[in-house]
């Protein structure tokens, strides 16, 4: 007569690791550094505008020209322009800060290309590349691309972002005088680019 063994009992473990950055070269940690830089740089810069677009709406508005805020990238600077244009004490620097904004758009672009892609590991050539896909959707159609950045391209794509601030700070300084309720602190020339932060 066999034995009855009772009820069978059947144990399953089972251990999940993820280790994301385990089988990557070791130059990874610089493209991470540089995409980091770009996402700083870019967040500070664009903190920088919007303090730009909300004095000039404020200097607009004692013109008798009401905006409202506009949170868009491509409307923001559209509308700077606009008030720029439209507003008599700003309008002296409307073709500098036509070109700016347009710059800044291009740059933003750039900068959307690779933040908001999929990063598809690295290509080890020399130099190393990052590859990145893009998946894009306009007007209901759907796209797929490929970019491939050095660690000098995205460099210099920081660098671009970092001087686009730098070439703001002089219109910022010219324009935040005319603000209503606006004084002074101290005494002398305001900073120049290199001097500010």
């Amino acid at each position: 007569m066999p034995i009855d063994p009772g009820p069978v009992r059947n144990t399953i473990i089972v251990t999940a690791e993820s280790d994301p950055f385990g089988a990557d070269p070791p130059y990874a940690p610089a493209f991470y550094e540089a995409m980091g830089r770009i996402v700083v740089l870019w967040g500070r810069f664009e903190v920088f505008l919007d303090a730009h677009q909300l004095m000039v709406i404020n200097i607009a508005r004692r013109f008798g020209l009401e905006r409202g805020v506009l949170v868009a990238l491509r409307r923001k600077t559209r509308q700077i322009c606009e008030i720029y244009k439209a507003c008599p004490v700003l309008e002296s620097d409307t073709q500098t800060i036509s070109q700016l904004m347009s710059e800044i758009d291009g740059v933003a672009e750039d900068r959307n290309l690779m933040i908001h892609s999929l990063v598809d590991g690295f290509i080890d050539s020399d130099p190393p590349r990052l590859n990145l896909r893009i998946i894009e959707h306009k007007k209901g159609n759907v796209t797929f691309k490929r970019l491939a950045p050095s660690l000098r391209e995205l460099g210099a794509l920081a660098g671009h972002i970092d001087r686009l601030h730098n070439r703001l700070l002089p219109l910022f300084l010219r324009a935040l005088p005319l603000q209503e309720g606006y004084e002074t602190v101290g005494t002398g020339p305001p900073p120049t680019p290199r001097q500010a932060g």
